[in-house]
């Protein structure tokens, strides 16, 4: 295949491949059917009458309550809206602040911080993606005050010492070792990287983050009016808002512009592959291309699609390789939109075993059934019933996101600082059963139509 595309292709068959590439995405926002940023910046406890609806702390942050009278546990997620990262000094920086949030502050020592993490409890977890920085705690209800005074103090005083930043670089660099260690996990990251502008930093980029340079990018980036804090379990609404604001009310750093909407892939061109050998028989075939974000129109049709595509036995790519053909152990596709991730279709098999029609798979047999298959999704449009057994699954597993209290919190986290609203969850359902013929025919052209092999 010698096609320009908006899709890379990655095939580890005992090895892996290292590359830079980009890609552009459309975007085309949903309009919230609710206003749920114009309220006055100044609290009003009244507000809480009117349900779980965000409310404006007197610094400019966002809050979101939703208590839960049955739940035992209470979750906590604090979203800060990102633009991407250009370059890979903005890359490791970011990265390393990230990971440096809960290491000391301007107003608490190191320990004082560990005391905190411990009397709190439970789990907490940082994550940077291209277009957001997320906090998720998860705590009692009787250490909800401890947690909101601990996350608080990293927004307004994350102190980024040398000590916090050599703890950061070990953990990034753990990080990185376990993910190189996995054939699959390796490869996914090395696609999603270079379809997202070949910003991969290495250690002696990650070294080069001074506290100078943290500090600024906290200071620019972690900001008031970017930020979503959602408080979802068993709490009392209006002790919880009065400590958010009390703990908040001098998080108030202003932005000397707008935030950008800079594309999450950016501009692809094909450059040249550098196999490194990975040992052992497992092989995995991989294609990626761009894909909306939840804020764009066409993320609920894309969810559909991706169903369609790898979602589940019924699926194009389960039925057409694995059923049909008796190729590989494992396929499907991927795409989670909340961490700006690509679409990926995979194909997993044993390098060393023969298929049912006596010839060992390759890389190119691999990425023609792949290929075939999102070829099909044109040539041979989805059938009704298939359609709607893809919405079906579309609908049951976003609806299993929510089981978890975590995830709960962080959707509506994230939902209300990214674009579409805090309850974007209420509608996407019908929002995918709204998804047509039409609609699907439009990603498709929109997004995976042109491809490439490399």
């Amino acid at each position: 295949m010698n096609r320009l595309t908006w899709a890379a292709i990655i095939i580890s068959v005992g090895f892996f491949c290292k590359f830079s590439n980009a890609q552009t995405r459309g975007f085309e926002p949903f309009h919230a059917t609710k206003n749920t940023t114009s309220r006055s910046s100044s609290i009003c406890y009244s507000d809480l009458a009117e349900g779980d609806k965000p409310i404006v702390l007197s610094g400019g942050a966002r809050a979101v309550l939703r208590p839960e009278a049955d739940a035992e546990l209470t979750a906590i997620s604090v979203c800060i809206r990102m633009e991407p990262d250009l370059t890979i000094p903005e890359a490791a920086t970011g990265e390393m602040t990230a990971r440096a949030l809960f290491g000391s502050s301007s107003n608490r020592s190191r320990t004082d911080i560990l005391d905190s993490l411990r009397r709190v409890g439970g789990s907490l977890e940082t994550q940077k993606t291209q277009e957001m920085v997320s906090i998720t705690l998860l705590t009692l209800p009787e250490q909800v005050r401890e947690a909101i005074t601990l996350i608080s103090e990293s927004l307004k005083n994350a102190d980024f010492s040398q000590e916090s930043l050599d703890r950061a670089l070990k953990s990034i660099l753990e990080s990185k070792s376990r993910r190189d260690s996995n054939v699959f996990l390796s490869t996914f990251t090395e696609l999603k990287t270079a379809l997202q502008g070949g910003l991969s930093p290495e250690e002696a980029d990650y070294r080069r983050v001074s506290t100078v340079k943290a500090e600024q990018y906290f200071r620019n980036r972690y900001l008031p009016e970017r930020t979503v804090i959602a408080i979802t379990g068993k709490f009392d609404p209006k002790i919880i808002l009065k400590s958010l604001d009390n703990n908040l009310v001098d998080f108030d750093r202003k932005s000397a512009r707008a935030i950008t909407r800079t594309p999450v892939f950016r501009g692809f061109a094909p450059l040249s592959l550098q196999p490194l050998r990975q040992f052992g028989d497992s092989a995995v075939a991989m294609i990626a291309c761009s894909a909306p974000g939840v804020a764009d129109r066409d993320y609920p049709a894309f969810l559909t699609l991706q169903a369609l595509l790898g979602g589940g036995h019924s699926s194009r790519l389960f039925r057409q390789i694995r059923e049909l053909r008796g190729v590989g152990y494992g396929v499907g596709a991927l795409y989670n939109a909340q961490n700006s991730d690509p679409l990926t279709l995979y194909l997993q098999w044993d390098s060393k075993i023969e298929g049912v029609h006596a010839k060992t798979i390759s890389p190119g047999m691999a990425l023609s059934l792949l290929n075939t298959q999102l070829d099909s999704v044109l040539t041979n449009p989805p059938t009704e019933s298939e359609l709607a057994r893809a919405k079906s699954v579309a609908i049951g597993r976003d609806a299993l996101q929510y089981e978890r209290l975590r995830n709960r919190c962080f959707l509506t986290a994230i939902y209300e600082a990214i674009g579409p609203g805090y309850d974007f969850g209420v509608s996407l359902p019908e929002l995918i059963n709204q998804v047509g013929p039409n609609d699907i025919k439009r990603v498709v052209e929109r997004y995976l139509k042109v491809r490439t092999s490399i």
